[in-house]
């Protein structure tokens, strides 16, 4: 799996190549990426009398790199099948999610007395947390812009990529799906791209 996945997932964490956790990316990776499993992806195709269609994957926000990993790991078959090479950036926001967890527990249920206690304690929670959400949503903003600025993990998959479609006319498409907040991160990668 992880030697699926190698080919597969940029991680990212803050912007730059994630050296640390369940699956690390180095600058190599993305170099035999685009050196060498994607060129032999463009053999398959174009032995198949395709065009090569390359699917640059975001998630959404407050993702850890464990869903992240899991969900590319789910996917990854199902691209391939229909003839399509995608590659995941997992770029870990996830932080926030036993807190959201925990705030979706609070507000359900039954409108009963404890309920409707519940429901004020929930409302004094948010209005404190209020601050702190803004900040985590502010900082995963900036974790995509600098996936895709100077020294960004993003950036270098961009320019590897733009290379590579140069070198091989008419037979590449390049695809970009961003699930919920993946559209800020390609907001910042596709003009990159």
């Amino acid at each position: 799996q992880r030697e699926t996945l190698r080919g597969h997932v940029v991680n990212l964490r803050q912007g730059r190549f994630s050296s640390d956790g369940d699956l690390i990316t180095t600058p190599p990776d993305v170099e035999r990426l685009f050196g060498e499993l994607i060129p032999a992806a463009l053999a398959e195709a174009t032995a198949a009398g395709r065009v090569l269609r390359v699917l640059f994957f975001a998630h959404g926000g407050l993702v850890g790199e464990g869903s992240g990993v899991a969900g590319a790991l789910t996917q990854i078959p199902f691209w391939k099948a229909n003839g399509v090479y995608p590659i995941f950036f997992v770029w870990e926001t996830g932080l926030v999610e036993v807190l959201a967890d925990a705030l979706r527990k609070a507000l359900t249920g039954q409108r009963g007395f404890g309920d409707v206690v519940k429901e004020a304690q929930a409302k004094l929670i948010e209005s404190v947390a209020r601050r702190g959400g803004l900040r985590v949503w502010g900082s995963m903003k900036l974790s995509a812009q600098a996936s895709s600025a100077a020294e960004g993990g993003a950036l270098m998959v961009a320019r590897l990529a733009g290379e590579f479609f140069t070198a091989h006319p008419g037979e590449v498409e390049f695809h970009a799906c961003g699930h919920s907040a993946g559209a800020i991160f390609h907001s910042y990668f596709v003009p990159a791209l």
